[in-house]
């Protein structure tokens, strides 16, 4: 499969919102395909290879894709591989703060980030 583009979007106040912005950008690449969905104290992830609609299903588009806020990427290995390692996005978890990171690019520093954090 040719390798085309990303797709990294947020999204506030649409519910179901994550769902359209995935398959309405499925055409950039069908490598992995991730979200975190939140609403008020509930956090979802769920990252996966291969097109929109293997990695979200049914049962999938009404849990992990539930949410008033979403980050979802649509993505193409850069570097490291075709691993489920690296899709994106990805949940931090701190003592007391959960953070969702996505990106496009590569990320050279990770281990002294994850220090200073």
């Amino acid at each position: 499969m040719k390798k085309e583009y990303c797709g990294l979007f947020a999204i506030h106040g649409h519910q179901g919102g994550a769902y359209l912005c995935l398959y309405a950008q499925q055409h950039r690449d069908q490598e992995y395909d991730g979200s975190v969905t939140c609403d008020v104290d509930t956090i979802r992830e769920h990252n996966g290879m291969g097109s929109v609609p293997a990695v979200f299903n049914k049962r999938h588009m009404g849990k992990e894709l539930k949410g008033r806020l979403a980050v979802v990427h649509i993505l193409y290995s850069t570097t490291g591989g075709s691993l489920i390692r690296n899709s994106q996005p990805f949940l931090v978890r701190f003592r007391l703060l959960q953070l969702s990171v996505a990106h496009n690019g590569n990320l050279t520093n990770t281990l002294e980030l994850r220090q200073r954090m």
